[in-house]
């Protein structure tokens, strides 16, 4: 019995570490990273938006590495996307150089024009790209591998009809796919 359980625990431990191995983070070119595809995600966004606290789901990420760069990540609760959870689209698009580890603002470099953050919730859509005055964003990208991104960002964004734009603070991104 005893040695029974000795070798149950051995092959455990080993089927743990190899299931643990770590990726490299020091990857940080995302044409060397990545392939172009769209991914299922897991993990979450977490932000103050309006003096609102939430925690949104991961929903994708899709990365296009071939003509230009972008990371397209998107969080959003599909059972009540819109109406009283909030979904955010955060658009990392940078034509002119490979997207690393680092800071994309909005307004910023013309390689951060296209650029952008997408908000919603209860059926209001709300932007910050640099076409649209007033609206501002700063994303910090600080883990770039192969299978995760994360980062903090801030926004200001702008409605698509008339109300007043809403000012998202403390936003974390904790993806994985």
């Amino acid at each position: 019995m005893k040695r029974n359980l000795l070798i149950c625990l051995v092959a455990v431990t080993g089927i743990l570490m190899m299931g643990c191995s770590k990726k490299s983070d020091t990857n940080t070119d995302i044409k060397a990273a990545y392939k172009s595809g769209k991914y299922a995600a897991k993990g979450t966004i977490t932000l103050t938006a309006g003096g609102v606290n939430y925690s949104i789901p991961m929903k994708s990420v899709e990365i296009i590495a071939t003509m230009t760069n972008q990371i397209l990540i998107n969080a959003q609760d599909t059972t009540i996307a819109g109406l009283s959870t909030p979904f955010v689209i955060i658009e990392i698009n940078s034509p002119s150089s490979v997207i690393t580890i680092g800071t994309y603002a909005i307004p910023g470099t013309s390689a951060d024009d296209y650029t952008s953050v997408t908000y919603s919730k209860s059926l209001s859509l709300y932007k910050a790209v640099a076409s649209i005055t007033g609206s501002s964003a700063t994303i910090n990208i600080t883990k770039l591998t192969d299978t995760a991104i994360q980062g903090t960002f801030t926004a200001t964004v702008v409605p698509q009809v008339k109300a007043s734009d809403v000012v998202i603070t403390n936003g974390i991104i904790n993806c994985t796919y």
